[in-house]
């Protein structure tokens, strides 16, 4: 995943960098993830999407999703406050519990929205 560090500036604690993840998996087990990332200024900086192969159950590749746009971040950019939005709230508390997953941040939060504010993440999604 590839995160376009010229459009997130670092950001502070009352305007954070969002990112808003879905995923898809198909009948045969073949996942793929959306990510949309907004800087703090609320423009949207990347879309990504991406195939990460099969074995994945649903809860998995939304936490895949999480995991992956949070490393793409940190690797990229200087940003501390995350807020990270998921539709699927099973998939909340399994990353949650995922050791190091805020590691490199100040404050990271994850949080559910309602399927029809994911729209965006949900369509990048099935596009990989």
């Amino acid at each position: 995943m590839f995160v376009d560090a010229g459009a997130i500036n670092e950001t502070s604690e009352s305007a954070p960098v969002r990112i808003m993840c879905d995923a898809s998996v198909t009948n045969q087990r073949v996942s793929s993830i959306g990510v949309v990332i907004v800087n703090h200024s609320g423009w949207t900086a990347d879309v990504e999407c991406e195939d990460i192969g099969t074995g994945y159950s649903t809860i998995e590749a939304e936490c895949e999703a999480m995991q992956r746009a949070l490393d793409a971040l940190r690797a990229t950019v200087h940003v501390q406050h995350v807020n990270v939005y998921t539709d699927c709230e099973p998939a909340l508390k399994a990353i949650r519990e995922r050791d190091g997953i805020r590691d490199g941040y100040e404050y990271v939060s994850f949080a559910w929205v309602p399927r029809e504010d994911n729209r965006v993440a949900d369509a990048i999604a099935d596009m990989a």
